[in-house]
């Protein structure tokens, strides 16, 4: 791993720092044991932190339907109520990336317990029938957020759950699925487990003792040669404003370009033509939070050219003033164009607003270029991941919805080899997943500076979550896909309505 380095507000931009492979990090969503875990509590009713109540109600009722003290009824009602509040949230899909996986999950285990809970002889199959349904669910839900591990354990209970309905075929199906899994993803030891039971549900006879298969691993050079290609970047947005999702986005398409400059490599982009999708809003919310989507989704369709070394070192952006110059008038054109003309005033908006401004100055602009080379290229360089391994590291990041750099603790990982392209049958790329979450006492600190800056009085609450997927060619350092997902929440006590959004930025590459 390698630092970059970059200025912004006085403060250094240095990333992909305390980088400690081989040290084991359990994956996000991955579902743990805790030898000692602590109790969780529900949050206080009227709790005006939003993002934090939704993520211990969540919790809490993952704790309670898989406890088995007390009398399994009331318990399990009280699970239920829990559920349906936070399902009836429209704040849930925005603030907490995977709420809708882990609602399956904990809808999984209700109806499970509930098929056993009783004096019944015989599970109810009604019950064991909407397990199964919301397994299934489950299954497609951690897929769609490459919770992989967490998707695997529920396909294993997809099959079991078809066993317990003595549906042998269908359970042998699913296990083998399951086991097909484990295997791709690296995860060994469950392969293994997961093959025996199959045996025996299939009465095949068991297997010698032999060595457990060797995980893949994957080491990752930077070996580029002059190219041409394309990148579609497709930016979408989620806001609540009141109680209302309010959908809104923007897609490009442009030509990328790296080519030898003396001993050193510039990666450069044409011009395409921007669409921005901001029909939703309709007035619907103050122009200034609006003004701020717009700046958020201008900033993803442009891109600086860089200067990069002939070792893969980022060296800096060329011409940066220029690229932040028509930026600029970007935004301005946008933002006149949807003649915004939502009601009331957000002063947190329009406060936090002026510091996404500064994404579109030259400073900033360097500083964001330099975050996403390192994050998609200059951060793998001669890294050896094992798959199926989580390593940590932390590395100052942008925090998402502010232009404000902060410690993040990092998990990252190296999932499976895939194909470069959608139409390509060889598993010639690496998938890497990445997950980061502000440092608390690193953001604590950094968010005192933030009121004293703005000049805002009351406390300021904040919220954010990361989730970055890679599809790189390992022999050469070329992306493939990049997808981003961002989520943030942001209050500060009498300043209105919280600022609750999230992002997710998929960028497709080919080469020609």
């Amino acid at each position: 791993m390698r630092p970059y380095g970059g200025i912004l507000l006085g403060a250094g931009l240095w990333a992909m720092v305390s980088c400690a492979l081989g040290q084991t990090a359990p994956a996000p969503d991955d579902e743990a044991d805790d030898e000692d875990p602590a109790p969780i509590t529900l949050p206080a009713p009227g709790d005006p932190n939003i993002a934090d109540s939704l993520d211990r109600r969540l919790a809490y009722a993952q704790s309670q339907v898989e406890s088995t003290e007390g009398d399994c009824g009331p318990r399990l009602d009280a699970v239920q109520t829990q559920r349906d509040i936070a399902a009836a949230d429209p704040a849930l899909d925005i603030v907490i990336g995977g709420g809708q996986a882990r609602l399956a999950n904990i809808d999984y285990r209700l109806h499970f317990g509930r098929a056993y809970c009783g004096t019944e002889a015989q599970p109810r199959k009604d019950e064991l029938l909407a397990a199964l349904d919301a397994a299934q669910r489950a299954v497609s839900l951690y897929r769609d957020r490459y919770a992989y591990q967490a998707m695997v354990v529920m396909q294993y209970n997809v099959a079991v759950i078809q066993h317990r309905l003595d549906d042998q075929a269908k359970a042998v199906a699913a296990l083998e699925t399951a086991v097909a899994m484990d295997r791709d993803y690296g995860f060994v030891a469950d392969a293994e487990e997961n093959a025996g039971l199959l045996r025996r549900w299939t009465g095949q006879p068991a297997v010698p003792d032999a060595a457990p298969a060797a995980k893949r691993s994957i080491t990752l050079k930077f070996a580029w040669s002059p190219v041409e290609g394309d990148v579609s970047v497709k930016a979408d947005y989620a806001n609540l404003v009141g109680h209302a999702v309010v959908h809104s986005g923007a897609s490009i398409t442009r030509a990328r370009h790296i080519r030898p400059d003396q001993d050193d490599w510039i990666l450069s982009s044409g011009v395409g033509d921007r669409h921005y999708e901001f029909s939703d809003w309709s007035g619907r919310a103050a122009p200034s939070l609006e003004r701020t989507t717009v700046m958020l989704a201008a900033e993803q369709m442009w891109a600086a050219d860089l200067r990069i070394g002939a070792s893969g070192d980022l060296k800096g952006v060329v011409d940066g003033e220029m690229t932040a110059g028509v930026l600029a008038g970007d935004i301005d054109a946008v933002t006149d164009d949807l003649k915004t003309a939502g009601e009331g005033k957000l002063d947190l908006t329009a406060s936090l607003g002026r510091t996404v401004q500064l994404l579109a100055q030259p400073e900033g602009l360097a500083a964001r270029a330099a975050e996403e080379y390192t994050l998609s290229t200059a951060a793998w360089i001669d890294a050896t991941l094992e798959q199926g391994v989580w390593y940590d590291m932390t590395a100052s990041l942008f925090v998402p919805g502010m232009v404000i750099l902060v410690d993040h603790d990092i998990q990252f990982a190296y999932a499976r080899p895939v194909p470069c392209t959608s139409g390509s049958n060889e598993a010639a790329c690496a998938e890497i997943l990445v997950h980061a979450a502000p440092n608390p006492d690193a953001l604590k600190a950094k968010l005192t500076d933030v009121r004293q800056a703005l000049k805002v009085r009351g406390e300021m609450r904040y919220a954010s979550a990361t989730d970055l997927r890679l599809i790189v060619d390992p022999a050469r350092l070329l992306p493939y896909l990049t997808e981003a997902r961002r989520h943030w929440y942001i209050a500060i006590d009498g300043k209105g309505d919280p600022l609750i959004g999230s992002e997710t930025v998929v960028s497709t590459y080919s080469y020609r």
